[in-house]
């Protein structure tokens, strides 16, 4: 029961703190994949849009620790009351202004009708992109040493350092 106990002890521990949670998260096996050449003109959009909104989630824009999320990933709160659906198609009918450099959130992939300014705000995100990831965690895990795997006193000795 102590080992149990523990085990959540340093799992609440790493997830309680913005900074070990960040590390942690950075370690999560992730889907890094890019698809291969020679894509179909007409399938390119569905084919490449998921990739760039997968790597989205490690913008620094998106940084946990910052408490802040990709916009689609946090559901929005329901108005209540008559005008609800009027909120509802304002925001539609803005798509084009709420994902433009100045609304501090990171420019969607597209299609073929995206506004030209767009294409260019989402390459330059995409060419200065930002990570938030962190990865001392794992390299403090492959820094650590089997000193009794070793095969001479010289390697230990390095091991040792």
């Amino acid at each position: 029961e102590d080992e149990v106990f523990l085990l959540v002890k340093a799992a609440f521990d790493t997830l309680s703190d913005p900074m070990k949670r960040r590390s942690y998260d950075s370690t999560v096996d992730f889907d890094e994949s890019i698809p291969k050449e020679g894509v179909k003109e007409e399938e390119f959009y569905t084919v490449y849009g998921p990739v760039f909104h997968r790597n989205m989630r490690f913008a620094s824009c998106n940084d946990p620790a910052k408490g802040s999320k990709v916009e689609g990933e946090t559901p929005t709160p329901k108005k209540k009351g008559k005008n609800k659906n009027k909120k509802n198609r304002n925001n539609n009918n803005n798509d084009a202004k709420s994902q433009s450099p100045s609304s501090g959130r990171p420019p969607l992939f597209g299609d073929d009708a995206t506004p030209l300014s767009q294409v260019h705000a989402f390459y330059d995100f995409w060419i200065h992109f930002d990570s938030w990831r962190d990865f001392t965690l794992k390299a403090a895990e492959e820094a650590e040493h089997d000193v009794d795997s070793a095969d001479c006193r010289e390697e230990k000795r390095w091991m040792k350092q």
